[in-house]
Order: structure tokens, then C-alpha cells, then sequence
């Protein structure tokens, strides 16, 4: 009898406490509480009186290929560790690696650990906005001398616009031509103006991917934490900003009656992020003039993100599709 198939696994914490144990030098009592189930899931260890966040990875996350893909992201996140970036790194394994695999009913799935980012996550205001940007800046600028013979996703058109918009294509039916021809349009568009800004090798470098503005911790004294990188790889900056002015207008709607009010407080808080990131590495303006453009460009990837690695609880309905649509042709504009 063939065996069941199975689409995402929910390993035991108890499992991995064990598992915990035989590879860390961790100060026992041990104990592990699933904390959180999306791309990959999350347990929170307690070590005696220490915590730790143990990731294990989804399988076959389309953007992560081999072991050397998760290498890069933990290398780099040790080193601006090193260099005084605040970030959720790697723990160092008994065997002096970061990295562990375990036999999963749908196939291998790799795991870290990871230190805790203290604090909690809660609004964003103006602060915490400016506190953000400047992070991400001291990121950027600290990654520039990282080096690495491991392999990582690269976010350039291929990527961004054409696996997207060839997975949307192939996915919807006839009923959704008129989309699919506008998406068509739109992205050709997109793609010519990147090109004539001519944003040049500066602009250029390894980028967080998902700094959309929730994957952070602040303090009582709004110092902050990043974590959640497994979106690494190499990319433009200014795509990498643009991932967080897109969320400050994606998660509402166009047409609602307190759409202007809303919309005007996001833009305060961009404002103050951009403020903060310039204050650590200023962008050329067309960098600037490029922001918007990639805003539109990360609505497109995130469609063709949920048919590429389908997430098992979520359904991409008629419903689904016309919100994000009109995300992308009306909330964007």
C-alpha cells in the first residue's frame, strides 16, 4: 500500500526537544511549545532560563532548492549579528553547524535555532516607523561586504514578474481574460520602466525581501529586532523599501468610507520610515521614483507566490482573486 501523501507536517515538540538535546549544548530542563504555523513553523525552547525560536522550514519552498540556499541566510545573519545589526541569528550546533535536517512524512525538512528577538510587536507609530527604516539602512550597509559561495535567490524580473505572471496565466481560466490581458499590459509596463531607470549596481545588493513591517520586535524603548529573513537573497533596495510602503495600503479597501483618513495616516508613517532609512544610506531619486513601481511589482509576485507554494489552509477562490486584482489595478495606482 502506497503511503498517504502529505502536503505540511506538524513534527511533536516533544520530538524536538529530544532532538534539541542530542544537537545543541543547551542547559537542560528543555522544553519546546509550538508557537505559530504559516511558511514554516516556529517553537518557542526554553533552555533553563534561556529562550530560543526553532524554525523548521516547509518542504520544497519553491525559492529554496538545497541546503546551501539556508546556508547563506544563517551565515548571513551571523555575520550582522557580528557587525552590531539587530536581528534574530543562529545558534551554533555541538557538530560547529547551523543548520539540521530531519525525515519528515512529506520528505526532508531543514531547522535552526534561533536566538529570541525580545520585546513584542505591536503598532507601528512614528517612531517605531523612523526606528524600523534606520535598521534596515545599517542592514543594507553592513551587507555590502558580506561574501558567500552558497547559493540564494536572486529578485530580478525572471523572479518577480515573469514565474509570476506565467503561474497566474496558467491558473486562471477564460473567465479572467480581461484580467489576465490587463496583467499582461501591466507587467511589460513595470518591467520597461525598472529598465530605463537605469538603477545601476549600486542600487543593488542582498536585501531582507519581507520587511513589510510585522516581522520585527520592538522594546519598551522601541529598540528593535528583525527576524524572519528566509526571504533573503539578492535584490534591488529599493524593492526591498517597497515591500513596506506595499503593506501600508494592501490590507484595506479601496472603496471603503474612511479610505482617504487611512490611506493619509499610512503615508505619515512612510514618510517617517524613509526619514529614517535616508538617515543611513540616502537613495538617489531614481531609486525614489522606482518604489512605487515595485510596489506594484510585490503585489504581482505575491499572486504567483501562493500558486508556486500553495499554503495548505488558504484558497485561492474567484473571491481571493478579485481582491488581489483590484489591489493591483486600483489600491496601487
Amino acid at each position: 500500500m502506497n503511503p498517504v501523501p502529505v502536503l505540511n507536517s506538524l513534527i511533536a515538540p516533544e520530538y524536538l526537544a529530544e532532538l534539541l538535546k542530542q544537537t545543541y549544548p543547551l542547559s537542560e530542563p528543555v522544553d519546546c511549545q509550538l508557537i505559530r504555523v504559516g511558511d514554516n513553523d516556529n517553537y518557542l525552547v526554553r533552555a533553563a532560563d534561556k529562550k530560543y525560536i526553532l524554525r523548521v522550514y516547509r518542504h520544497k519552498k519553491y525559492w529554496l532548492n538545497t541546503q546551501t540556499d539556508y546556508d547563506f541566510e544563517m551565515r548571513w545573519l551571523h555575520y550582522l549579528h557580528e557587525k552590531g545589526c539587530h536581528v534574530s541569528y543562529p545558534i551554533q550546533r555541538s557538530d560547529a553547524q547551523y543548520i539540521g535536517s530531519l525525515e519528515a512524512p512529506e520528505g526532508k525538512r531543514y531547522y535552526v535555532l534561533l536566538s529570541f528577538a525580545e520585546g513584542e510587536e505591536g503598532p507601528l507609530n512614528m517612531q517605531r516607523a523612523y526606528v524600523l527604516g534606520h535598521a534596515i539602512a545599517n542592514i543594507h550597509l553592513a551587507s555590502n561586504d558580506f561574501i558567500s559561495t552558497s547559493h540564494r535567490l536572486s529578485f530580478d524580473m525572471k523572479f518577480l514578474v515573469d514565474e509570476p505572471i506565467h503561474l497566474i496565466q496558467q491558473h486562471l481560466g477564460a473567465s479572467w481574460l480581461l484580467e489576465k490581458n490587463k496583467l499582461r499590459d501591466l507587467s511589460i509596463q513595470l518591467k520597461e520602466k525598472i529598465h530605463d531607470l537605469n538603477l545601476g549596481e549600486e542600487a543593488w545588493g542582498i536585501i531582507g525581501g519581507d520587511f513589510h513591517g510585522y516581522n520585527q520586535h520592538f522594546s519598551p524603548e522601541n529598540h528593535v529586532t528583525l527576524f524572519d529573513f528566509d526571504l533573503c537573497g539578492y535584490g534591488w533596495r529599493a524593492y526591498d523599501l517597497a515591500v513596506f510602503r506595499w503593506l501600508q495600503v494592501s490590507d484595506t479597501d479601496v472603496g471603503s468610507t474612511y479610505w482617504q483618513a487611512f490611506l493619509k495616516g499610512r503615508l505619515r508613517l512612510w514618510s517617517k520610515f524613509l526619514s529614517g532609512y535616508q538617515a543611513v544610506r540616502q537613495l538617489r531619486q531614481n531609486e525614489l521614483v522606482a518604489i512605487p513601481f515595485f510596489v506594484q511589482i510585490r503585489q504581482i509576485w505575491l499572486m504567483g507566490s501562493y500558486i508556486a507554494s500553495p499554503h495548505p489552509t488558504m484558497v485561492l477562490d474567484d473571491a481571493w482573486w478579485q481582491q488581489h486584482f483590484k489591489r493591483l489595478f486600483k489600491t496601487f495606482q
